[in-house]
């Protein structure tokens, strides 16, 4: 079920990541070393059998290395190509594993020569991710697990994310909360607009082309279908304050849902850049509101629903990697913090809920995965 929800979205969001040259599905790989390091060498890959019905997919993002991983994209020329024998040449450093989508499969080392066989598994090898579940009734929250040696794309060469990389579950867990405050909304809610408010990420690796770049958050509406969906893009400054919103609808591109041809053309009047104190409402297919998102001028976020009071997600004292508050007018409410240790494969969740000063209930989850695949042994579990 996760992986069908995470594969929905960013066919969405991003097409191009989807299929290679022969709009067949890519298969990604890679190689883990055992140690932090660099080839002594460029990597290479060679395809021994079945040559004639693979192409390799160069370029950043899809094929190369970081600290930890080589990795190359291959693109099948149909989808029952034969599935090639490979090699990669790996010098001066020790593979430990080799994992062709998210599967882990046996190899061979002769030398420099790193060899196996490809197996059908077309998940995006650079992108991990995970869905962190609500045991209290809240919205699920999309987690991409940026260890910050996969930066790539446009992060490439730039100053590393670090504090922006903090701060966006923080503010993904304080909106979670405070939708739960506002009410119908989560997941089992009778609501009164349809389609389903989605909290998102973003990625550092920008796996297979997807130039998730600026740092932002996404407060989203998905609507059935996606077709007419709506989409925010909060974007960070260096501090870790929200100070724009990007806004866009998806399209039609599939001709899947050709009524919805005015209903699309309606919406994108509002699409386009956001700034501090100008609402972006988000609208379902019938026009109807369900939530209003807007930047304030200290880098916060105003979150509203129709007939209730709104409420602001903003830094903490110590700055928004530490944590994000929740806040309805002059109390401060819940103190979210996300914990995500990329190189362990563990996540920690803590919301303090307040009175006052006081903090009178702390949940904790813990999501752990492997920092390689991002798939997680169990699911998240809630602390109370």
């Amino acid at each position: 079920m996760i992986r069908l929800t995470i594969c929905g979205i960013v066919s969405c969001l991003a097409i191009a990541a989807r299929a290679g040259p022969s709009g067949q599905a890519p298969v990604t790989f890679k190689i883990v070393k055992e140690s932090a390091g660099m080839t002594t060498a460029p990597p290479a890959v060679r395809v021994l059998t079945a040559a004639e019905q693979w192409t390799l997919r160069e370029g950043r993002t899809w094929s190369g290395q970081n600290g930890r991983e080589i990795f190359f994209t291959l693109v099948p020329a149909s989808a029952d190509a034969a599935l090639p024998e490979v090699t990669v040449s790996a010098a001066g450093v020790q593979p430990v594993r080799v994992i062709v989508g998210k599967s882990d499969v046996p190899f061979t080392r002769q030398g420099d020569q790193v060899r196996f066989t490809l197996v059908r598994d077309t998940r995006n090898a650079m992108l991990l991710n995970q869905v962190l579940h609500d045991s209290e009734g809240g919205l699920p929250i999309h987690l991409y697990h940026n260890w910050l040696i996969r930066q790539d794309g446009p992060f490439h060469g730039k100053p590393v994310p670090r504090v922006e990389a903090r701060a966006v579950p923080n503010y993904l867990v304080a909106a979670r909360e405070a939708l739960k405050l506002m009410g119908r909304t989560g997941p089992k809610d009778e609501k009164d607009f349809e389609g389903s408010i989605t909290l998102m990420g973003f990625e550092v690796a920008c796996a297979r082309g997807h130039h998730d770049y600026p740092p932002h958050v996404h407060v989203m509406l998905w609507v059935p279908g996606y077709v007419g969906g709506e989409v925010p893009h909060f974007y960070l400054d260096a501090a870790g304050r929200i100070v724009r919103n990007s806004f866009g609808i998806l399209g039609d591109e599939g001709g899947k849902f050709p009524d919805r041809g005015a209903v699309i053309e309606r919406k994108r009047k509002r699409a386009g850049e956001y700034g501090p104190g100008k609402p972006c409402g988000l609208y379902d297919l019938k026009e109807r509101l369900a939530v209003e998102l807007t930047i304030t001028e200290d880098g916060g976020l105003q979150m509203a629903r129709p007939g209730a009071l709104p409420y602001l997600l903003i830094a903490d004292s110590a700055g928004a990697d530490r944590g994000v508050l929740v806040r309805q007018g002059d109390k401060t409410l819940v103190r979210a913090c996300v914990d995500d240790d990329a190189e362990k494969g563990l996540t920690v969740v803590t919301v303090e809920h307040l009175a006052g000063q006081k903090v009178v209930r702390t949940v904790r989850q813990e999501m752990r995965y492997d920092p390689f695949t991002g798939l997680a042994p169990q699911a998240a579990k809630g602390k109370p």
